[in-house]
C-alpha cells in the first residue's frame, strides 16, 4: 500500500521518463501529435503565464481572485514542493491520484510511440484533467522559455511575462534579448500580451508586434502606486482603476508589480471574466504559494525561499533586509548545476555569516566541490563553510550551528526546499 506522503504520481512519471531516456527536449511536434490524439480541447477562457521569476506569484494573484470571484479556475504550475499533485489544482485542491493517473494512462495510450519528457506527459494529463472539469478559466504556467515550451501547443486568450533575466542560458540564450524571443512566443494574434517587464528588450516588442498581439505594458498601459503601508492603487489606460486596494498576503514589494501584472491580466480578459472589486480585495489577502519567501515561525525561525538566480535572489535580499536582525544567520544552500551559483553568492553573500552546503537528490545537482568555490571566489572564508552530501545531515548541522534567537536560510533550489520541508514535517 502507498503511503499518504510518498509521490506516487512522480513515481509514475519518472518510470516513463527513464524508459523513455527523455530529459529537456524542447519542441512542440511531438505533444502536439499526441494531444491531437487524445481528441480533447480547453473549452475555457485560457492564461497563458510565462517569463524567468514571479510566474507562481501572478499564477497564484490570478487564482485567487478569480475563485474569489465565484468561477471555477484550474491551475498548473511547476515544479511542485513535496508531491506531483501540487501542480494540477481545480478550485484550490490538488488533483487527486485517481484523477490525474486516469489522465497519465490516457496519455500513455494515445501517444503512439511518440517519446515524451516529464514535462509534456504532466502537460498533457494537467490539461486533459481541465478539460472535463467544466472550468470557466484554466491558468497554465510555461516550464521553460515559451516559444517551444509544451504549454505552447494551447492558445491563451491571454498571455503574460511576468519578467525577464538570464537562465537556462545554455537553453535559452546568453543574454535578455535572446530570452526574450523565446519567452514572447507565447504572444497571440490579436489577443492581449501582458508585459510585467520595465523597459521590455527589443525584441519582446519586435516579436509582439510580428505576431500582431495586443501588447500591455507595465508604466505604459497599466501600474501601481503604493499609498500607504497597507494600501496601494491598480491604474489603467484601458479600464477602471482600483484605489485603496490591501497589500498582497506574499511578501516583498515586488508583489505589488506581480498583483499589478495579474490585475492587468484580468482586467484584460473583463468581457470573458468578470470580476468585482470585493472579489479583488479578498483575494489579494488570501494568496496560497509556498516556498517564495515563507517565514516558518519558532526557535530558531526558518526562512524559505527557491531563489534560484540572480535576478530572484535580488528580491529575497531586499525582503530579508526588512526582517528584524538576528545574532547569527545560517544559510543552507544548494543549487542545480546549470544555475548561476556565484552570482547568486555574491548577491546575498553580507547578509550570511555561516553556510551549509549540500547537494541535491537529483543528478542535475550541483556537486560540493563547485558549491564551494563559489563560496570561496565571493571570498566566502572556509572557516565559515561546513558541508555534507546528505540533505538531512546538512540539515542537522545548521541546527547545531544557531541557537533560538538565530534564524536558518533554506534557499537555491526547489529540490532543497522540498527536501527541508519534509524533514520538518516527519519530525
Amino acid at each position: 500500500m502507498i503511503s499518504q506522503d510518498s509521490d506516487l504520481l512522480g513515481l509514475w512519471l519518472k518510470q516513463r521518463r527513464a524508459a523513455h531516456h527523455a530529459g529537456i527536449n524542447l519542441g512542440l511536434d511531438r505533444i502536439r501529435a499526441v494531444r491531437d490524439s487524445m481528441g480533447f480541447s480547453l473549452n475555457c477562457a485560457t492564461i497563458i503565464v510565462g517569463g524567468t521569476n514571479g510566474k507562481g506569484s501572478v499564477v497564484a494573484i490570478i487564482e485567487s481572485i478569480l475563485r474569489k470571484s465565484g468561477l471555477r479556475v484550474g491551475a498548473y504550475t511547476s515544479p511542485h514542493l513535496n508531491r506531483f499533485n501540487e501542480r494540477v489544482r481545480v478550485c484550490g485542491n490538488d488533483v487527486t491520484d485517481s484523477e490525474i493517473l486516469h489522465s497519465l494512462e490516457l496519455v500513455e495510450k494515445s501517444r503512439n510511440k511518440v517519446v515524451l519528457t516529464y514535462f509534456e506527459y504532466a502537460t498533457l494529463a494537467a490539461a486533459r484533467f481541465f478539460s472535463i472539469s467544466n472550468l470557466d478559466v484554466a491558468i497554465l504556467e510555461v516550464g521553460l522559455g515559451g516559444r517551444l515550451d509544451a504549454v505552447n501547443i494551447f492558445d491563451g486568450d491571454c498571455s503574460v511575462i511576468t519578467s525577464l533575466a538570464i537562465d537556462h542560458a545554455d537553453i535559452l540564450g546568453g543574454s535578455v534579448e535572446a530570452i526574450a524571443s523565446e519567452k514572447a512566443g507565447i504572444f497571440r494574434k490579436d489577443r492581449p500580451a501582458v508585459c510585467g517587464v520595465n523597459h521590455p528588450p527589443f525584441n519582446l516588442l519586435r516579436i509582439a508586434n510580428k505576431l500582431g498581439a495586443d501588447l500591455v505594458q507595465i508604466e505604459k498601459d497599466f501600474g501601481y502606486t503604493s499609498r500607504s503601508k497597507n494600501t496601494w492603487d491598480f491604474w489603467s489606460r484601458r479600464g477602471a482603476g482600483l484605489t485603496s486596494l490591501p497589500r498582497p498576503s506574499l511578501i516583498g514589494d515586488v508583489q505589488l508589480a506581480n498583483s499589478a501584472t495579474a490585475l492587468a491580466v484580468i482586467d484584460s480578459l473583463k468581457d470573458k471574466i468578470p470580476t468585482e472589486t470585493d472579489a479583488v480585495k479578498k483575494g489579494l489577502r488570501d494568496i496560497d504559494l509556498r516556498g517564495r519567501f515563507q517565514v516558518v515561525p519558532g526557535k530558531p525561525q526558518i526562512v524559505f525561499d527557491v531563489c534560484h538566480n540572480p535576478q530572484a535572489t535580488e528580491t529575497f535580499r531586499s525582503n530579508l533586509s526588512n526582517l528584524p536582525k538576528t545574532r547569527r544567520t545560517v544559510a543552507m544552500f544548494g543549487m542545480l548545476a546549470s544555475k548561476d551559483a556565484v552570482g547568486v553568492v555574491a548577491i546575498i553573500k553580507a547578509h550570511i555569516d555561516f553556510w551549509v552546503i549540500t547537494e541535491l537528490d537529483t543528478e542535475k545537482t550541483l556537486v560540493l566541490s563547485s558549491l564551494r568555490a563559489a563560496l570561496v571566489k565571493n571570498n566566502v572564508g572556509r572557516d565559515f563553510i561546513r558541508e555534507s552530501d546528505s540533505v538531512d545531515h546538512a540539515f542537522k548541522i545548521a541546527r547545531q550551528l544557531v541557537s533560538d534567537d538565530d534564524r536558518i536560510l533554506v534557499i537555491g533550489s526547489f529540490y532543497l526546499v522540498s527536501d527541508v520541508m519534509n524533514i520538518m514535517r516527519l519530525k
